[in-house]
């Protein structure tokens, strides 16, 4: 074999490992508590000195995250010990403290991790694609807007009291493992998603513009006893729906 040939061989080689393994160019991952993920990352961030945890004051009540439009995991926690942020990349995340909420602007960050002391009483996304992990909430109003996509990968069922969704602005919101004696839902330019993971006594939605709500598995067993719809319901379809769900039309 020629040695371009190999050198050309080993050059891609090298370039698919890192491509698969991105510690080895120097990118950092972190687990959920702030710790190296991976042996690699915990060498980089010893021979770096990365910070990867700030403090927040403890009053935070509202969380509302401004993305870039790129594709991130988010982790939020309340009833914690602290409030603090936590991710490899701090210096990508802008923090603003507004009496009672926190307000992030968020560019370029794969992973982070927002942990709140008290009950998170709202969030907000805007301009969010993400997959993320809520734990520990009460009742909650979520509000995503502005072309913002979140599906929800919980590793445990979440219980709320009460949850109210809004939705807007060609947003899409996908439920998951949640239970919630009540769910209040409006939305403008958007759609719902939900499967049999969703477990509520009642699923009140109002639809505005181009709007839908829709299970992703009408053919499985569904735990939604009432589906409520009213506003305009062109896009809404019988199908959407498993026939065990009790459906009302407004």
């Amino acid at each position: 074999m020629k040695k371009s040939t190999l050198y050309f061989s080993l050059a891609i080689a090298i370039m698919f490992i890192c491509a698969l393994y991105q510690p080895l160019i120097g990118s950092v991952y972190l687990d959920k508590d702030g710790k190296p993920a991976d042996l690699i990352s915990k060498i980089w961030m010893q021979f770096f000195d990365v910070q990867t945890i700030e403090t927040i004051p403890d009053q935070i009540k509202h969380l509302k995250i401004y993305g870039d439009g790129n594709h991130s995991t988010m982790i939020i926690y309340s009833q914690v010990d602290s409030t603090h942020i936590n991710s490899d990349k701090l210096n990508k995340i802008e923090k603003i403290v507004v009496k009672d909420t926190l307000i992030l602007k968020v560019r370029d960050i794969h992973i982070f991790g927002v942990y709140i002391k008290g009950n998170l009483s709202s969030i907000t996304l805007n301009n969010v694609k993400t997959n993320w992990n809520l734990k520990q909430m009460d009742s909650m109003t979520i509000i995503a807007e502005n072309g913002t996509h979140v599906n929800n990968h919980f590793t445990d069922t979440l219980n709320l009291k009460k949850l109210s969704l809004q939705i807007k602005d060609r947003s899409t919101f996908t439920v998951m493992p949640l239970k919630a004696d009540k769910i209040n839902a409006h939305i403008e330019d958007g759609a719902l998603y939900y499967n049999s993971g969703l477990s509520t006594d009642s699923l009140i939605v109002n639809l505005v513009g181009k709007s839908v709500v829709r299970c992703e598995q009408p053919n499985e067993m569904q735990y939604v006893k009432n589906l409520i719809i009213s506003g305009n319901k062109q896009y809404y379809k019988d199908h959407f729906t498993n026939k065990n769900v009790n459906v009302t039309l407004q």
